[in-house]
């Protein structure tokens, strides 16, 4: 069931979305990066008039478990989201993100086959991470957790990630009606 979920939540992400799969950092391996770029301006005539533009970013990383899923993994994927995603993909390894940028979605999609302890779903449901640069001026971060149960068909997620809990339980709506 894992897998089967895995492949028909890419095929949501497919078409907006760039992958890297399997992405690597630190030694660990993942099952996908996805990341999303969006540019939006405003100008008058010419576009070297311009009124104002930004940037929007999402960079999402999903990662599967057949076995079991623990509170240190947990924690070592969101350090990933924190000390890998937000200073190398949201502001290019620089103190701030460039000039136009509005906002970035860190998201962190983790499907599980297995039993889940109820102090992972505290630590999922808890979890919070936004980091506002430059007073706001260059807009912010904020991290996005997921955590699906294929074997209970249910989703958990921050209060961050409730944006993305209609698609997760959209998957299991496809599943049910025998899409692959």
């Amino acid at each position: 069931m894992v897998s089967k979920y895995f492949n028909r939540l890419i095929k949501y992400f497919e078409s907006t979305f760039d992958f890297t799969r399997p992405f690597t950092w630190n030694g660990h391996t993942y099952d996908a990066l996805a990341c999303f770029h969006a540019h939006v301006d405003k100008y008058v005539l010419v576009k070297k008039a311009q009124l104002w533009a930004c940037d929007s970013h999402e960079y999402c990383i999903i990662n599967t478990y057949e076995e079991s899923f623990t509170v240190e993994e947990f924690d070592q994927l969101t350090t990933v989201l924190t000390d890998y995603l937000e200073p190398h993909y949201v502001r290019n390894d620089e103190s701030d993100p460039e000039k136009d940028h509005m906002y970035s979605y860190l998201t962190l999609i983790i499907v599980c086959g297995c039993p889940l302890a109820k102090d992972v779903i505290r630590k999922v449901k808890g979890y919070r991470f936004t980091k506002y640069y430059k007073m706001y001026t260059r807009g912010y971060s904020e991290a996005h957790v997921i955590l699906v149960d294929t074997l209970n068909s249910k989703v958990y997620t921050n209060a961050a990630g409730k944006t993305k809990l209609k698609l997760c339980k959209n998957v299991f709506k496809d599943l049910k009606a025998g899409k692959e």
